[in-house]
This record gives C-alpha cells, structure tokens and sequence, in this order.
C-alpha cells in the first residue's frame, strides 16, 4: 500500500485515511502537517522522499529503513513521530499485522 497522492485514493474507514491526509512529499521531504518528521526526541528523520511508502497501518519504510508509527491524540494535542527499527532487513520485513 503507497501513501496516497489524492484524497480520492483514500480508503474509507480505515486508520490509515487520518494518518495519510497530512502526509505530502514537498521539495524532496516527507512532511506531517506541513513540518517534516521527526523521531520521539523531536530530531528530525533523514527520509528518502522517493521511496518513503506505508508497509500497513503503523509501519512505513524508505530506502533506508523500517519506521514504528506512534500517534497519540489527546483532546487539545498530538504526538506524531515514527521510530526507526533497528536491526531490520528492509527486503524481508512483514509487519504481523498484515
């Protein structure tokens, strides 16, 4: 599954929909509503903006790596980060949840 590149691809119901509507790829960088994005220390990750696409509902991956989706929606706030997974081979990595 690709992030979407229009609202019209967009499934429905799903988790996904929330998270893909403020994920764009603007001037080579993967932002989350508009700023770029960044890991749980606030840093900002080094994503590869050509080959950035969901794995699942939680998961994306790039060139470089596995990235753990964490978002936390409180009543007045957010926490959107992703985490990368060490240790992981890209080419064989399969989330269980798929």
């Amino acid at each position: 599954m690709e992030i979407p590149k229009t609202a019209n691809d967009i499934q429905p119901g799903r988790f996904d929909t929330y998270i893909y509507q403020f994920i764009e790829i603007k001037q080579n960088q993967v932002l989350y509503r508009g700023k770029p994005i960044t890991d749980k220390n606030k840093k900002i990750l080094a994503l590869d903006a050509s080959s950035f696409k969901a794995l699942c509902t939680g998961y994306f991956t790039d060139k470089n790596g596995v990235y753990g989706l964490t978002n936390i929606v409180k009543s007045h706030s957010e926490k959107f980060y992703l985490t990368p997974i060490k240790r992981v081979d890209i080419a064989s990595f399969t989330p269980i949840n798929l």
